[in-house]
This record gives structure tokens, sequence and C-alpha cells, in this order.
């Protein structure tokens, strides 16, 4: 017994397995299904997955006409910023970043962003 309560001690060396899994089974695209897989496999989203997935919603938002950039300000974590003029349409905007989400960075975003701030 004395075993079993240590091992109950013990950090979980893949907190965010089931996450990961949920967010597979959910996967809307070849790419985010790709990701998702290596995920569960490592207990973990990569650097570079969590940047290609944003690469890619931002091409997407680029081809609808949006203009959107992401910096890292010295920190693992992008953070997006959509650049504006006279003629930004947020209905528009906010229309184009879900679909351009689905398929690129909606899971994989949330969830490597929330690994990195509580590993």
């Amino acid at each position: 017994m004395g075993l079993l309560r240590r091992l109950r001690r013990l950090p979980d060396r893949r907190p965010y397995e089931a996450e990961l899994k949920q967010a597979l089974q959910s996967a809307s695209s070849d790419f985010e299904r790709g990701v998702l897989e290596r995920a569960v496999k490592a207990g973990r989203i990569s650097e570079s997955d969590y940047r290609e997935a944003n690469e890619k919603y931002q091409e997407c938002m680029a081809a609808k006409g949006d203009d959107v950039e992401f910096d890292t300000d010295q920190s693992p974590l992008m953070q997006e910023h959509m650049n504006t003029d006279d003629n930004y349409d947020s209905a528009k905007a906010n229309e184009d970043s879900m679909a351009c989400a689905k398929g690129t960075n909606l899971q994989i975003r949330d969830l490597y962003e929330r690994m990195v701030q509580n590993p």
C-alpha cells in the first residue's frame, strides 16, 4: 500500500493526453490530424507544429483579404494582430477567422498555449 500511495503522488507525465486524444477525434483536416497524432505519441504539441498551424491560418486569412500578423515578443507564444484600415469589417473578419482556424490552428493553438503556460 505504501508504494501505491507514492505512485499516486507522482506527477502525471502526460497531463494533456486526454485532451490531445479528444482533439484528434474531432480533427477537421489532414494537417490537424497529423499534428495531433504526433502530439498524442509525444505527449505534447511541438513548437514547429504550432508555428506551422498559425502560418496556415495566416495564409488562409490573407487569401480572404484579411491582414493578420503574428508576433512572438520574446515568448514561445504567438500573439495575433489584425491590421485594419477604414474599410475594416469586423463581422467579415470574425467569420473569416472562424473559417480559417478550423483545420489549421483552432485546436492546436489553444492546446499548445495551455501546455506552455501550465506544463
